[in-house]
């Protein structure tokens, strides 16, 4: 039968760094059989110290100017950018009214009255071509009618060279080109108007008005 074990421990012999116990060790255990002789066992071993790890650092604080560039470039961002937006609009608003041509009419339609009230209605819608649609494609183009060029000629060069809309082009010469050539004096009043209401579209895209007439 043996006796409790008796341990006994020895070390370390030196204090590490951070003061804790280090250096060779060892455990003695001892117990006595029942012959009365003591059986001993020891185990040596050495305590080292842990290599240190030291904590995290704490983050870098942000400097405050970072902070105000960082809430305040995309606002500006987006003020420079409507700004721009507003800008580009006003430049082709007034690139827009820079095309426009200013002819004055009041002679010009109190011609075409006269014209009208006298029954002259063929020579009178040649006048609307000749004096107020050629005149205002010379003012803004500064292209005239070619002698050798005929009406459907310049309706041609109207819609590929001045690059003029072909649906209020094409209609309104056409119809001046068959009442002048093909119905020379065989027009009603529901044609000349009928023609002054085709020119009205031509007029709005030359000069950003429209055409009407008051008699």
């Amino acid at each position: 039968m043996f006796s409790e074990p008796v341990f006994a421990l020895y070390g370390p012999i030196s204090t590490c760094q951070w003061g804790f116990e280090c250096g060779p060790a060892g455990i003695r255990v001892r117990i006595l059989n029942s012959l009365g002789k003591n059986i001993t066992a020891t185990h040596f071993f050495t305590v080292i110290e842990a290599p240190y790890v030291p904590p995290p650092p704490n983050p870098p604080a942000i400097p405050p100017y970072i902070m105000f560039l960082s809430i305040f470039i995309p606002i500006i961002a987006g003020v420079v950018v409507v700004l721009g937006v507003i800008a580009y609009k006003r430049y082709k608003k007034q690139d827009k009214e820079s095309r426009v041509v200013k002819l004055p009419l009041e002679d010009r339609l109190l011609n075409l009255k006269l014209l009208k009230e006298s029954g002259r209605l063929e020579e009178c819608l040649s006048y609307l071509f000749n004096s107020i649609y050629m005149e205002l494609v010379n003012a803004k183009f500064g292209r005239t009618r070619n002698e050798n060029e005929t009406i459907r000629d310049f309706a041609i060069v109207s819609v590929k060279d001045l690059k003029l809309n072909p649906t209020t082009i094409y209609p309104f010469i056409q119809k001046v080109e068959e009442i002048i050539y093909a119905r020379p004096f065989q027009i009603s009043d529901k044609d000349f108007y009928y023609t002054v209401e085709l020119f009205s579209p031509v007029y709005h895209q030359l000069t950003g008005y429209d055409f009407s007439l008051n008699f």
